[in-house]
């Protein structure tokens, strides 16, 4: 089990992280933050040791039967009825990379929007953030996996863009105080946001750690067909992707060129495009 005692030394912040609840296994810390979320107080930590396999956004899935890793969730409320689930995946995949970087800041390690975190060309971390939309519970879940190394040879088809941090880190991992700056992170921009009603500190990390801006891509709307080719030149305060289309230079007419997270299913390898 983790060391609390361990992360609340490390602790800066004055909510997030302050209660919290763990287990030895969960299906789901995301699961288990969503129940709890309505008698929980604002930054209520949920953390697992292990985690079955897990559904993401776009039916995409997280592998950890075999994997020694930080399995948690935060509950962050007093949103002001503002569903901010788009930018809190900014501000946590920017305290994710800002923590590993931490340890080591000679390392490549960059934020594949909107949720990814890879280490060179292994994918090491992956975001999913959720509203709760009840009578009631205005609360906003955001759940990060983070591989830190292999236990066993138990490998699936989809290994070879899967990483850990020990393939790179030689010094024993220190799992609680990775914990504990992820924490200070979060509070920090999630306060940022609150005040503000934009990103700012998290952007400046996402923009300097960003494996988006500059490269072409496809993109779809979710459940339609039409894949549209554009390419990515900035992030805005808001976390959407700014874009131009790749043909003409001009905005395209995706919602005057932006890219918001969940609504938009980005195509990486495409070998035809199509064009409406």
């Amino acid at each position: 089990m983790y060391d609390y005692e361990k992360i609340k030394s490390d602790l800066s912040t004055k909510y997030v992280g302050q209660t919290f609840v763990q287990f030895e296994d969960l299906t789901s810390v995301h699961v288990k933050a969503k129940n709890i979320s309505e008698t929980c107080p604002s930054g209520m930590l949920v953390l697992s040791e292990k985690q079955e396999d897990i559904k993401l956004k776009n039916s995409k899935t997280w592998q950890s039967k075999s994997i020694d890793g930080i399995f948690m969730s935060i509950i962050l409320k007093d949103s002001k009825n503002q569903d901010y689930s788009s930018q809190i995946i900014q501000i946590a995949t920017a305290s994710v990379c800002k923590a590993i970087l931490m340890l080591n800041d000679t390392i490549d390690c960059h934020i594949k929007w909107p949720n990814d975190i890879y280490l060179y060309d292994k994918k090491i971390c992956s975001v999913f953030s959720e509203k709760v939309d009840k009578k009631d519970n205005d609360s906003l879940i955001i759940s990060i996996y983070l591989n830190i190394s292999k236990e066993i040879e138990d490998v699936n088809s989809e290994e070879s863009i899967i990483g850990f941090l020990s393939d790179i880190l030689e010094d024993d991992i220190n799992k609680e105080k990775i914990i504990s700056n992820i924490l200070n992170k979060i509070e920090t921009y999630y306060d940022e946001l609150i005040e503000s009603k934009i990103l700012s500190g998290s952007l400046d990390i996402f923009r300097k750690h960003n494996h988006i801006i500059g490269k072409e891509m496809g993109i779809r709307f979710i459940n339609k067909k039409t894949i549209r080719k554009v390419k990515a030149v900035d992030i805005n305060n808001l976390g959407e992707i700014e874009t131009i289309d790749s043909s003409s230079s001009k905005g395209t007419n995706v919602e005057k060129g932006l890219l918001k997270y969940g609504r938009d299913t980005i195509e990486w390898c495409v070998d035809e495009w199509v064009e409406d």
